[in-house]
């Protein structure tokens, strides 16, 4: 198979080029270590999973391991980390673990600290109006609420600035100097004197700090995959209430002495000192932790840097679409600013925080007013800090373990609900001053969804632009919605704020819609690109992981996620794509293969060879049976098998094993008449479904009307009759089964043929019903006997020419005229297309010649020839023997000449003899095959119960215009089946369902009606599978079968789809309903050519 193109060295910095050069210099890898095995990952360093085995490999798979698409994903070639990239490199849980937790230790600690820093300059205003900062200051309540409003507003206005200055020269620079200065505002803060100057202090400390959070945000990204984001961003906002509480212990001491030498405002100096640290605690990534203040070796060891570049980038490939010293640009903000699957996160975020918001403002205020003092009230601040801690650890670890993340956020709003119902009733003027206190703590300290929600937007984003702008974009609407808040308490509700109050609630009862809307946004988003994503066959799939153009969150693949488990085709899809990475250990070398059978003496592998998406195999000419190549292949191995089944006969068996496509599913077809050789064709055509296919010689090679190979080869009847095909699948099943070693197994395994292919379907389920869980079985030759001896009839019935009772083939055509003219509008509309020949009454004498017509017409002896062909064929004794061919078939193909399918069967396969006279041909030699029953090759068996009790499904369709098969040889094997199994209380319908397709030739092909529906021998061209823009189970009889089996949703009806000149790429020109047997599709009104102008109905 083909092999991985890795690099084997770990690639330097800038030299992408010399990656893949080296890449195509080494040839290509034979094969890439082993991956560690999906399991549940510890969401922080101190979790003990239940199975937790430290020496597990815990390198994941992803697309790096996927040669078809790996190429995309490569990171670019001035990513700082791409020296420590390595797609070959693995580690153990233990190592994992270890870097993880040295990371919380080194990083997410000092981020934590950080904030701290922040929020102990930012929240000492509520300190200062507990100790009566708006009477000194001469400010009302409003102006408090103004100055708020002014700093929320310039909070915002600092968002952006902020963010695109630390993406374009790193958070590790700006985020230290962005301390440094709003300390160094803050500590000024002393000198404020009046209205005016407390709101400009205000409005500066707020533009220093703005972009801060998403700043943090976005430089944990870099350390964290996104699952460990969410939990780590709650320490992080843990950081800002360790800062509240902080502040209320500093601000009790601080107050009692009224500052510092007359100076309150001394914490600025705490918070500049944390900012100038920062500049020896941030290292720039992962890969640059080295420097004077943190050693020359850095943090971490080459082996740390290595696990914690290739962990973070298998995760989220996208992290390595941008260095961290690039710029955002216009395009690429307008980009992340128009990005509508980020808006319900955005909108949510401004108005989630509002229902406790206001009371956190005002509390200071509200328990001054309840009686408290000074100090009093910054002690009774900090018991709901210490338990809003608590609570938002809990609601971010309850998110990641029950993945709900919509659900878990909107928790925040139920916990606030009773306590602010209990304020806006109840007149707190008059209640227990502890009670009020407590009603207000137990509401501030409701769970905060901010780690959730940030982790959220993280996980939605999908690209370092939108990441690092989406966390700007939501803190934005957070201020805005800080502004709102500022302005619900006013002076003239006060003290009860009942107005105020009801105003949160509804508020309240608006975010709860909200979170139910961004939830069915989010459902709907996935639904859609499900839908577009499961119509693509796995080929389809690689070739968009491949050559995309969509980006970020707006691809197919990407799932924007409803749960912490909803991620990209990294995490779903990639899955299965995965495979063919696995598969470069298996390698497709006949070695491999010999292995495989080594301990199976019979079987030798005639080759094994690797085939390039969009290449193309066969056996050419050399292939009488199925010339043509199977092309536009997906990258698969392509196998031939030779198995010895007697002293002096053997079959052959290919196989096509998709290399990163393969469904887990197995996929047998069929051959055609008496011909033998490997379809691979139809192999190719179903690889694109993802099937690993097989089909078999049957052990011998010739034209499908040639049965010369059988002289005196009784051993080969037997392989073409059933042996070698029964023997193929079980051979093929071990061959799957430890090819693809990786997977649990083969899930299911299908079959798919037409004619002779439909024989050896129905054939193998009757001796082993174990070998197949569904069939997919157009026009079965299941009666061998029979109908080559009805060919053989039919042929002699109108020989020699010179007979009177001779049809000429030159009257077909006004022979088949006349019978749609009169059996045409019996479905309701005259189309040219006999829906159901049955219900019929046809009458032959109106081609009988009379004076006015005598050159387009019939004697009354090739009337009675007529008769006969389109009547079932009925011994002297007036015994069946078989069908006719239908109303409306032309018979011409049958009737012109002496087909060989019929004399080649009963010359080598019945007399054995090459004198045998095919002329002198009687029923009497039909019975005599029947004693024979040459190869056991007859499907009679009518008994299909074995079949049922297993679980299997059958679909079987037939043209009605198929001059080859006659269509009622099916509606026969169908009504014998119905008279075997009703006695035992079996409705067929439960796992047998039979379709008509009116105006279908033999297996395919029609003159006007629709026919397609994507069976065995039903080729279009080049890749072509599936009902191009209709890949569902509505339309595709392979689906169908897939999801009746699966998903036990049998189909009542197929649509079936005539392209214009049979090319798809020409459109579709009509479609119709099959319906299931005896139904058959009635017109209603409307436009004919569309399927909802028709419903299945029984027509007598």
């Amino acid at each position: 198979m083909p092999t991985v193109s890795f690099n084997k060295s770990p690639p330097r910095k800038g030299l992408r080029d010399e990656i893949e050069a080296s890449a195509e210099k080494e040839d290509i890898i034979s094969s890439i270590p082993p991956l560690g095995q999906p399991q549940e990952e510890k969401k922080f360093w101190f979790q003990r999973g239940r199975d937790y085995d430290a020496n597990a490999v815990a390198t994941q798979p992803s697309v790096y391991d996927v040669s078809d698409v790996k190429d995309q994903y490569t990171p670019r070639a001035d990513w700082e980390n791409l020296h420590r990239f390595d797609p070959l490199a693995r580690w153990n849980w233990g190592e994992e673990h270890k870097v993880v937790r040295k990371i919380d230790w080194r990083i997410m600690l000092w981020v934590a600290i950080m904030f701290t820093a922040m929020e102990l300059d930012r929240a000492n205003l509520n300190q200062a109006v507990a100790d009566n900062f708006l009477g000194d200051m001469n400010l009302s309540t409003n102006d408090y609420n103004l100055g708020n409003s002014v700093y929320a507003l310039s909070f915002l206005a600092g968002e952006f600035p902020s963010q695109l200055l630390a993406k374009w020269i790193g958070p590790d620079r700006y985020i230290p100097v962005q301390i440094i200065l709003f300390s160094v505002v803050s500590a000024s803060q002393f000198a404020l004197n009046s209205r005016a100057s407390f709101l400009a202090c205000r409005s500066l400390l707020a533009l220093l700090q703005g972009g801060f959070i998403p700043e943090c945000v976005l430089y944990l990204s870099y350390f964290y995959k996104h699952h460990e984001l969410t939990i780590r961003l709650s320490f992080f906002w843990a950081g800002m209430f360790t800062a509240d509480i902080l502040a209320s212990i500093i601000a009790f001491g601080l107050l009692h002495l009224r500052g510092v030498n007359g100076h309150p405002e001394t914490k600025g100096l705490i918070t500049g000192t944390i900012g100038v640290l920062s500049f020896a605690m941030l290292p720039p990534g992962p890969t640059q932790t080295a420097s004077w203040s943190r050693g020359k070796a850095g943090w971490f060891t080459a082996r740390e840097e290595s696990i914690m570049v290739n962990r973070i980038i298998r995760d989220d490939p996208s992290k390595g679409t941008m260095h961290n010293r690039e710029p955002i640009t216009l395009k690429l903000l307008w980009q992340s600013l128009t990005d509508i699957d980020l808006w319900p996160l955005y909108v949510i975020g401004l108005t989630f925080n509002i229902p406790t918001f206001s009371p956190q403002q005002y509390l200071s205020l509200s328990l001054k007013g309840l009686g408290f003092t000074t100090f009093q009230t910054n002690l009774l601040s900090i018991p709901y800090l210490v338990l809003k801690t608590i609570n938002m650890l809990l609601l971010s670890t309850l998110a990641e373990v029950t993945g709900q993340l919509a659900a878990c956020a909107s928790l925040f709003q139920f916990w606030c609900l009773p306590f602010l119902i209990y304020l806006r009733v109840v007149d707190t003027t008059h209640a227990s001053k502890w009670l009020t206190w407590a009603i207000i703590s137990l509401l501030l300290a409701a769970p905060l969804a901010h780690p959730v929600q940030v982790g959220w937007i993280s996980r939605n984003a999908n690209t370092v632009r939108s990441r690092a702008v989406g966390a700007a974009l939501y803190n934005m609407f957070l201020q805005a919605g800080v502004v709102i808040s500022s302005n619900i308490y006013r002076a003239d509700d006060a003290p009860l704020y009942r107005r105020g109050n009801s105003i949160l609630l509804g508020i309240l009862s608006l975010n709860l819609v909200l979170y139910v809307i961004a939830k069915s946004y989010y459902t709907w988003r996935n639904q859609s690109r499900a839908r577009q994503w499961d119509r693509m066959t796995p080929e389809e799939q690689l070739v968009y992981l491949s050559d995309h153009q969509d980006k970020g969150n707006k691809r197919l693949d990407f799932r924007l996620p409803l749960t912490v488990s909803d991620m990209s085709l990294s995490r779903m899809t990639v899955q299965g794509l995965l495979a063919g990475a696995a598969l470069a250990n298996a390698q497709c070398t006949t070695e491999t293969f010999t292995a495989i059978l080594a301990d199976n003496a019979d079987a030798t592998v005639n080759f094994a060879q690797a085939v390039p998406r969009n290449g193309s195999f066969g056996e050419g000419p050399a292939n009488l049976a199925f010339p043509t190549n199977a092309t536009q292949l997906p990258a698969l191995c392509a196998v031939s098998i030779n198995v010895k089944s007697s002293e002096n006969s053997s079959y052959n068996f290919g196989l096509f094993l998709p290399d990163a496509t393969w469904n887990e599913r197995f996929l047998t077809t069929g051959n055609g008449g008496l011909g033998g050789g490997i379809n691979w064709p139809d192999m190719g055509k179903f690889s694109h479904y993802g099937f690993a296919t097989m089909s078999t010689d049957t052990g011998h090679i010739s034209a499908s009307g040639d049965g010369s190979w059988a002289l005196d080869a009784p051993e080969t009847i037997i392989d073409w009759g059933h042996r070698a095909m029964h023997g193929s699948v079980v051979l093929s099943k071990h061959v799957i089964t430890n090819y693809y070693a990786t997977y649990g197994g083969i899930k299911y395994s299908y079959y798919a043929s037409c004619s002779t292919g439909g024989r050896q379907g129905l054939r193998e389920i009757q001796l082993h019903p174990e070998s197949f869980d569904g069939i997919s079985v157009g026009a079965p030759a299941w009666w061998s006997t029979h109908l080559q001896g009805s060919t053989l009839w039919q042929g002699l019935y109108n020989y020699p020419d010179s007979d009177p009772k001779h049809i000429n083939r030159s009257l077909f055509s006004t022979i088949t005229a006349e019978m749609k003219r009169q059996c045409d509008p019996q479905d309701g509309l005259v189309d040219n297309i006999v829906s159901d020949p049955y219900g019929c009454n046809f009458d032959f004498e109106a081609l009988l010649c009379t004076g006015a017509n005598s050159s387009a017409c019939l004697t009354p002896a090739q009337l009675t020839t007529l008769y006969k062909f389109y009547n079932d064929w009925v011994d002297t004794n007036q015994e069946f023997v078989f069908p006719g061919v239908t109303l409306g078939t032309d018979a011409s193909f049958l009737l012109g000449t002496i087909q060989t399918l019929g004399s080649d069967y009963f010359r080598y396969f019945v007399y054995n003899d090459t004198e045998y006279d095919y002329t002198k041909f009687t029923y009497k030699d039909v019975q005599f095959a029947d004693t024979i029953n040459a190869g056991n090759s007859s499907a009679r068996d009518f008994d299909l119960s074995p079949f049922l009790n297993r679980g299997g499904k059958i679909i079987k369709y037939h043209g009605t215009v198929d001059a080859l098969i006659p269509t009622g040889s099916s509606v026969y094997f169908y009504k014998q089946v119905l008279q075997t199994l009703r006695p035992k209380g079996i409705d067929l319908d439960d796992f047998y369902r039979f379709f008509l397709v009116p105006d279908m030739n033999h297996c395919s092909g029609s003159i006007t009606g629709p026919w397609y529906i994507a069976g065995g021998s039903q080729p279009l061209t080049g890749a072509t599978h599936s009902v191009p823009g209709y890949e569902d189970a509505e339309h595709d009889v392979i689906l169908a079968m897939m999801k009746w089996v699966e998903a036990d949703e049998a189909p009542d009806r197929l649509i079936a789809t005539k392209f214009v000149n049979d090319t798809a790429t020409l459109g579709v020109q009509s479609q119709r309903p099959l319906c299931v047997y005896p139904k058959q599709a009635k017109y209603i009104s409307g436009d004919p050519n569309v399927p909802e102008s028709w419903e299945c109905k029984s027509i007598y």
